[in-house]
């Protein structure tokens, strides 16, 4: 199966659903996750130090938005970017930011890749799941209720969270390492 994970930042996908994508890959399942920004516009910061996970079938495809900034670029282009990795990739399942996110690029990013899985004739989109990012999809003006859950090893979700372990926070922010496995409970 191929599965596709659309993240505005490079560690949201692995700080919202890093267990998922171990899972899936453990599943012998092709994992690729678009990565709409660049990483160091707003804050300034280097890239991890530790290069990201190299996983057998996890494949990451980097934009070059700026960070903080997807406000200024056409929805349009947005949308064509993710369209053209669907109708290249053919997933089966697509991941991405919740509509409830605090985080703009996190709100664009959703609506993005709501255009683009809209079910057309012969469309391989069958389901389009939110994940949440811990200190920004709580913090969002409505909650996020989600209803699909999934069981994954906490352990792998900490490897693929680790290179940005310098984004973290002390508990009990959300963005803790015991924010990251209580939200992953």
């Amino acid at each position: 199966m191929n599965v596709l994970v659309v993240a505005a930042h490079p560690d949201d996908e692995a700080l919202g659903c890093g267990g998922t994508i171990a899972k899936h890959i453990a599943n012998g399942d092709n994992v690729t996750a678009i990565i709409m920004v660049e990483f160091i516009t707003s804050r300034g910061a280097a890239p991890p130090d530790k290069p990201y996970l190299s996983l057998k079938g996890y494949h990451r495809v980097f934009n070059s938005y700026p960070d903080q900034k997807l406000d200024t670029i056409p929805i349009l282009e947005i949308n064509q970017f993710i369209e053209k990795w669907i109708r290249e990739l053919k997933p089966t399942i697509v991941y991405t930011h919740s509509k409830n996110d605090a985080n703009k690029d996190h709100q664009i990013v959703f609506e993005a890749t709501l255009v683009a899985c809209r079910p057309v004739p012969g469309a391989s989109v069958k389901r389009l799941l939110s994940y949440e990012v811990p200190s920004s999809t709580e913090w969002g003006a409505t909650m996020f209720h989600p209803n699909v859950f999934s069981e994954i090893d906490y352990d792998k979700k900490i490897d693929i969270v680790e290179p940005y372990f310098g984004e973290m926070r002390l508990w009990p922010h959300p963005r803790s390492l015991t924010g990251i496995q209580v939200l992953a409970g």
